[in-house]
């Protein structure tokens, strides 16, 4: 079952899938792919050749100037971040561990551990910092810091699929 903690839009407009001769539509719903590939919605995965995941959350982090995308399968994770996103409670700043390589976070070279994080109340500076940041520095990030703590993120949807 999907409950989403953004408002989306969808638009009435179809693509005729290649692979499978059926229209994909044009609706915003995005899932995190078995591939480790981000897609607009299920149609898309399937028509690539893969499943959408079960059994956890498509998570959208606004930072600074740009987007971080994540699959977590933290439930109490994923279950504040929609608690934020619906403004029922103040937003925190999340502590998430890194890792080398793309997971559903494309453009980024790198992804979020999708169990290791957490919410914190306050973090150390080390920690924070952009996503350009990381990109180009990433053996730092990964191999030193380790974790990723962005003050200033914001929910900005939560793609429930538990």
């Amino acid at each position: 079952m999907l409950r989403m903690a953004s408002m989306a839009c969808s638009l009435s407009l179809a693509w005729v899938s290649s692979a499978q001769a059926e229209f994909c539509p044009w609706v915003y719903a995005p899932v995190c792919g078995e591939d480790g590939v981000r897609y607009s919605n299920t149609c898309w995965a399937d028509d690539a050749g893969t499943t959408a995941r079960e059994g956890g959350a498509l998570i959208e982090l606004w930072v600074t100037d740009d987007t971080l995308w994540f699959w977590s399968t933290n439930d109490a994770f994923i279950n504040e971040a929609i608690e934020i996103a619906n403004g029922e409670r103040p937003s925190r700043v999340p502590n998430l561990a890194l890792r080398r390589g793309a997971d559903c976070s494309q453009p980024t070279s790198f992804h979020v551990d999708s169990d290791d994080m957490e919410w914190a109340d306050m973090a150390i500076e080390i920690c924070d910092g952009r996503i350009v940041d990381i990109e180009s520095d990433i053996d730092y990030w990964v191999d030193t810091v380790q974790r990723y703590c962005s003050w200033d993120a914001v929910v900005v949807s939560v793609h429930d699929y538990r």
